[in-house]
């Protein structure tokens, strides 16, 4: 299970994205964003003494697909240059890590849902630190990703 998950928001670079809201309070009341270019910072520790191989996975079932989206989109994933862990109650658009490379971008469709993984070699007790952000769509309503995890039936995240 992931160690720190976050959202940034590109159309609102400074903003720290809290998970009970994705809207925010100002001067003159409860704002939610009309404008939303989230992406997921996620990160990783690997703990397991002498595997040194990790691999990362992106299951997305046909019936989740069916619930964000009925167009498909693709969800593109991005390698950081950031080896400690994050604080999400700081973390925005503008100081989230840079990327160091694009590992994969991956078709969700409510037909057949999605589906990747990769393996890579990790040493012990590093952290590993990935982005997952929608490609930029024709109709940005196309793209609507959600993330949870529930720990009893672990198949998707």
């Amino acid at each position: 299970y992931p160690i720190m998950i976050s959202q940034v928001n590109s159309a609102d670079e400074q903003r720290v994205v809290r998970w009970s809201t994705k809207g925010y309070t100002m001067h003159s009341g409860f704002v939610v964003p009309d404008d939303w270019r989230f992406s997921t910072i996620v990160q990783f520790r690997a703990i397991d003494y002498g595997m040194e191989l990790c691999e990362l996975k992106l299951n997305v079932s046909p019936a989740s697909v069916t619930m964000i989206s009925e167009l498909p989109f693709t969800l593109e994933l991005y390698r950081l240059r950031q080896s400690t862990p994050l604080d999400s109650t700081s973390l925005n658009y503008r100081n989230k890590p840079p990327r160091v490379s694009k590992i994969a971008s991956v078709q969700i469709d409510s037909t057949s849902g999605g589906s990747w993984h990769r393996t890579f070699a990790c040493k012990m007790d590093e952290v590993l630190s990935f982005e997952i952000a929608c490609q930029p769509p024709v109709d940005k309503e196309s793209c609507r990703v959600e993330w949870w995890q529930n720990k009893s039936h672990p198949a998707s995240g």
